[in-house]
């Protein structure tokens, strides 16, 4: 085993910038709806997007005003807790691998696959909001959990490095 300690945030640039993306696709989908008058199903479509991208920067922008400085990815001789995803520390017994992992269609690796024992995993108690997976950023296949580190202080080589120190070997 090992003594070391990781405690991983959110970054506010990216947050920021999340915020930026969001509210710049709501202005634009806005905008094209109000241009394209004679095109019903279309400017439907257009309102209602925008009305998604400014649910998303509202979701951004309240974890940007209330979420400074709370840990959101622990890893310590506990076990493994993403606030984001289970109240409670996952133990290290029942981790089989913690890998970053490229996500679809990316070309830098932002994400960590925490593969975990499946009879373990069916009674992982998880929050509602990471049920959701599509509106979470997580996956959740089986005994894999792949969590999104993106808006993280922590990068997820970093992650999965500390974490890979404290699984035991079952060799």
């Amino acid at each position: 085993m090992t003594d070391q300690t990781l405690n991983a945030r959110y970054s506010v640039l990216a947050l920021l910038s999340r915020v930026g993306l969001y509210g710049g696709l709501a202005l634009l989908f806005w905008f094209v709806a109000t241009q394209m008058r004679g095109q019903v199903w279309f400017t439907i479509t257009n309102y209602v997007l925008a009305t998604a991208m400014t649910g998303a920067a509202l979701k951004v922008s309240y974890l940007l005003l209330t979420a400074r400085g709370h840990v959101v990815v622990s890893i310590d001789a506990t076990g493994f807790k993403d606030t984001r995803l289970t109240s409670t520390a996952i133990p290290w017994n029942v981790i089989q691998s913690v890998s970053s992992y490229i996500p679809y269609k990316s070309r830098n690796t932002t994400g960590v696959r925490l593969v975990i024992d499946p009879a373990f995993s069916q009674k992982l108690s998880l929050r509602p909001a990471a049920r959701l997976t599509w509106a979470t950023g997580y996956g959740i296949w089986g005994a894999a959990i792949l969590l999104d580190a993106s808006i993280l202080d922590a990068d997820s080589n970093e992650i999965s490095r500390v974490a890979n120190a404290y699984i035991p070997d079952r060799s």
